[in-house]
């Protein structure tokens, strides 16, 4: 039962077509579909609109549609749109949504205003079922309506979920029903292959061998990937530039003070690991430095150096990723938002930099196949073919 029905029979009342009251709100625009890609519950939030956009982007604006993205003040921008959340009323909002040719996003207030107002209708579901919740007022043929499998995993009905739900929809599924509702015949030519569960989390890391002016970067501190390359010289000049997170699967001279350093990642490699390695980091903990912990080893591997850092720090491990939708050899595309600086450039990995393939922008696609190195670094990227 649709929950407006279980609302009208509670009250004892009938469903009838709403009466919305909107209000002019300019907008520069004359064609334009609108985007809402947030709700007040994270369970229903997708993290990939941006990816989605990306997609729709070429074809729409062959077509002189742009994407409006409305909803409400605190929430961030997506790049690729006409940015106005946060700048309606509710009946401005309806006012934009009543002019679109199409409104797109989450199970949220605009997808019910859009039925209102009979508009075609891409929205996506995660934690209800499809049938619970979906826009009342709309004919079939206007609505495209997406959900997880729930035949494989019932859905949460949570508002928050520890793994989304929601992100296993593909970005070119919500694209191309976008597009096949806008009469747009465009096949959307891509597979997502996997998405990491990092790919969302922007971090800049830093090789040293080169300085990083980090103003630009607007990040608090840069992360030092000492265990890449090992030129400390180049890593106390840096710190006379900007603070460090120092990644490191061995002792170095720190010379610094505890107020430049944020924090330090000890990468705990079995084959690599040498008697007293623990005094070190014992060291570093009583400078007041934060200390971490990862060991790359399943835990079973390294009962030894479990006992050596007892009372010194916890370990944590590592998780290792094999997805099937990656067998080892397959040629592959990916992006990532994980930039990593070396020598000036800008890398989305740790394999293209060995294959010196720099980007200009975290959005491009670099070519890259399946290896065991790959994989260990394939939570933080975009994955197809």
């Amino acid at each position: 039962m649709h929950l407006l029905e279980r609302y009208a029979l509670g009250c004892g009342v009938k469903i009838d077509k709403p009466f919305i009251y909107d209000k002019y709100f300019p907008l520069p625009i004359e064609k334009y579909i609108t985007l809402q890609p947030f709700s007040k519950y994270s369970s229903k939030c997708y993290d990939y609109w941006d990816e989605v956009v990306d997609i729709l982007n070429p074809f729409v604006k062959k077509f002189g549609v742009a994407i409006v993205q409305i909803g409400g003040p605190n929430e961030s921008n997506i790049e690729g749109c006409v940015n106005i959340q946060g700048q309606t009323s509710i009946p401005q909002c309806a006012y934009v949504v009543k002019n679109s040719l199409l409104h797109f996003g989450v199970d949220s207030f605009a997808a019910h205003i859009a039925s209102g107002f009979n508009k075609k209708i891409v929205c996506i579901y995660s934690s209800n079922y499809i049938e619970n919740a979906s826009p009342y007022w709309s004919k079939k043929e206007d609505l495209a309506l997406l959900s997880p499998d729930f035949s494989v995993k019932k859905p949460s009905f949570a508002a928050q979920e520890g793994q989304k739900a929601i992100n296993s929809i593909k970005p070119e599924t919500i694209a191309q029903a976008v597009l096949d509702l806008l009469g747009v015949k465009q096949q959307i030519n891509q597979e997502t292959l996997y998405i990491g569960e990092s790919f969302n989390k922007k971090t800049f890391e830093w090789i040293p061998n080169c300085l990083v002016d980090t103003n630009s970067l607007k990040v608090d501190a840069l992360i030092c990937r000492y265990d890449l390359h090992k030129d400390i010289k180049c890593v106390h000049e840096q710190l006379k530039i900007s603070k460090l997170c120092i990644v490191t699967d061995e002792p170095f001279s720190l010379n610094a003070k505890k107020e430049q350093v944020k924090e330090v990642v000890f990468f705990i490699d079995k084959e690599k690991y040498k008697t007293g390695f623990h005094n070190w980091c014992r060291q570093i903990d009583n400078l007041g430095i934060k200390l971490i912990v990862v060991c790359k080893n399943p835990e079973n591997e390294i009962q030894d150096i479990k006992m050596d850092f007892m009372d010194v720090a916890p370990i944590f491990y590592k998780k290792q990723v094999h997805p099937e939708e990656l067998p080892l050899g397959s040629k592959v595309k990916y992006k990532s938002n994980r930039s990593i600086i070396s020598n000036g450039k800008l890398y989305p990995s740790e394999q293209a930099i060995k294959n010196n393939t720099p980007v200009d922008s975290q959005k491009d696609f670099v070519d890259g196949e399946i290896t065991e190195d790959f994989l260990k670094e394939v939570e933080y990227l975009y994955v197809k073919k």
